[in-house]
């Protein structure tokens, strides 16, 4: 769908339509799932083809509420542009002027809390990037000299005229090519397809997918990385497939959970999350089939063989007349009374 698409005054309309269909889905999903005798963790087509459209649905009403965002931080960014940048000369004045007078006397320079040049300029960047996504649309177009017609831009404000920073100053000044080159692959790209790394580097939505994939099948290199810092995920989502993002979060929790169980089924060997652990017991959401957190097999009815501490429990039991609860299988002591229990 394209992001022209997608106008102020279908909004609503879209996002309704979506939801309506998300539903008619969902309810002809758990209709589905109550047909046929197929194997456990198996599924018909028609509940394949479903599921799939239930992914393209979510994937639609995510990319519409990004539109969405976009549109809603570019108007308040026009609206009150002015305004913030007429407070931020003030406060760059104010702050300039009070060092100023420390440094006359000696005094060593008070740290500033307001947000510095380099990070003003990445939220800019940032906003014209959800502009050219997700409102504009990126134009690859060259003009008639052969040269990309947004190759390279310097803007003026009204504040380039007001005191302010000499930081400030030579941050603002410089010319942001809106043409860029990959750090993996060294293609020139649009500034609007390149995620930043911490370290700056920049990466095109292919390479960046490729770090992602890579961390994901070697533990060793998760998290993704660049000049060793590591690239967070949550920054760089806009350049990621929905479907990426989603088994990244899911890497990301199986990589930090200590003593991890796989399912005992060769044919599925899925990470079963913490969340699925019961009595000791792993249950896969992929194929049904229930895990020993202890011996990492087929659970099994009783007590698990490989339990070392539950074994060293069991013969201190025996050697100190210890008998097990018949219903919760607790260890139990008698102090007074017959020797039976109810």
């Amino acid at each position: 769908m394209a992001a022209a698409s997608l106008t102020q005054g279908d909004d609503a309309d879209l996002a309704h339509i979506i939801q309506l269909q998300l539903e008619e889905v969902e309810q002809a999903i758990r209709a589905a799932a109550g047909k046929g005798k197929q194997p456990a963790g198996s599924q018909t087509d028609q509940q394949l083809s479903l599921d799939l459209f239930l992914r393209e649905l979510q994937d639609t009403q995510n990319f519409a509420a990004d539109c969405r965002m976009a549109r809603s931080m570019q108007r308040a960014v026009l609206d009150d542009g002015d305004a913030l940048a007429q407070s931020q000369s003030e406060e760059r004045a104010a702050e300039d002027q009070k060092a100023s007078v420390s440094l006359g006397n000696g005094e060593i320079e008070p740290s500033r809390a307001a947000s510095s040049p380099e990070s003003l300029a990445e939220d800019d960047e940032f906003l014209q990037k959800l502009a050219c996504i997700y409102i504009t649309g990126i134009d690859h177009g060259k003009n008639d000299d052969g040269k990309y017609a947004d190759d390279e831009t310097e803007t003026e404000t009204e504040t380039d005229h007001q005191p302010e920073s000499s930081a400030w100053a030579i941050r603002r000044r410089q010319k942001r090519r809106r043409r860029q080159q990959c750090e993996a692959c060294t293609e020139p790209k649009h500034f609007a397809e390149l995620a930043a790394a911490p370290c700056g580097h920049k990466y095109c939505r292919q390479c960046l997918t490729h770090l992602f994939h890579d961390a994901m099948i070697d533990e060793s290199l998760f998290p993704p990385r660049c000049c060793k810092q590591p690239i967070p995920l949550e920054k760089n989502r806009l350049f990621l497939d929905a479907v990426v993002v989603q088994q990244f979060r899911n890497k990301a929790l199986e990589f930090s959970t200590p003593r991890r169980t796989y399912c005992y089924n060769p044919g599925c060997a899925t990470f079963i999350p913490p969340a699925n652990h019961k009595n000791d017991v792993a249950a896969c959401d992929g194929c049904g089939c229930h895990t020993c957190i202890t011996c990492k097999k087929a659970s099994h009815r009783g007590d698990c063989p490989d339990d070392e501490q539950l074994g060293q429990t069991l013969q201190l039991a025996r050697e100190r007349g210890w008998q097990r609860c018949q219903n919760c299988w607790g260890m139990v002591e008698l102090n007074t009374g017959c020797n039976h229990m109810t």
